[in-house]
């Protein structure tokens, strides 16, 4: 968090050694244009994803989160090196 606020006051610092006025960037109407562009394609983005999401990709993400969350738990009760251990060959002993 202090590091993001830090990197905001370096970027306002150098905008204002070029002399730049955030406020008149930000106010101006070519900056409100692009910014209204970008917020449209969003949205149009995220009216298509959701119904994507929900059709195609929730299921097959839901059993990778599973898996995962399955391989975890096994990390951390100890069961994952016991498969290791007893995956592991053995050399038989030379006499």
């Amino acid at each position: 968090m202090i590091k993001t606020i830090f990197v905001v006051i370096l970027i306002l610092f150098a905008l204002s050694f070029f002399n730049i006025n955030v406020r008149s960037v930000v106010e101006s109407d070519i900056f409100q244009k692009n910014l209204e562009f970008v917020e449209n394609a969003l949205s149009k983005i995220w009216e298509w994803f959701v119904p994507f999401w929900g059709k195609y990709l929730a299921g097959p993400a839901s059993t990778l989160w599973n898996i995962f969350l399955d391989g975890l738990n096994k990390i951390k009760s100890g069961e994952i090196m016991q498969e290791v251990q007893d995956s592991v060959p053995t050399t038989p002993e030379v006499n």
